[in-house]
């Protein structure tokens, strides 16, 4: 139901990546890590859950010979980096690019 009107605008990925982001680093950093943060919370590790709910299942309808495995991607074990490594990454890529 909507109350009143309302107007609103949306920012483009190439904006956001070559103009906004350059100029202000420490946001870049912070929205990324909140992006990866959000991800590792409300879709990956649920979809993950459900995943080994159902080899489990499927492993228990199964004869003991033949079980499904499973073997976490590497894609876990990715550790967020701090924000001092955030920043030296940002600080040594673009020091580079200006040579």
């Amino acid at each position: 139901m909507v109350l009143n009107n309302t107007t609103a605008f949306a920012l483009q990925s190439k904006f956001i990546h070559r103009v906004f982001f350059p100029e202000y680093p420490d946001f870049e950093i912070k929205a990324k890590s909140n992006c990866y943060n959000y991800y590792k919370k409300w879709i990956f590790n649920p979809v993950n859950q459900h995943r080994m709910m159902e080899l489990k299942s499927i492993n228990k309808k199964r004869q003991t010979y033949s079980e499904v495995m499973f073997h976490p991607k590497r894609f876990e074990e990715k550790k967020i980096p701090s924000m001092q490594q955030y920043l030296n990454l940002a600080y040594l890529s673009r020091s580079t690019e200006k040579k």
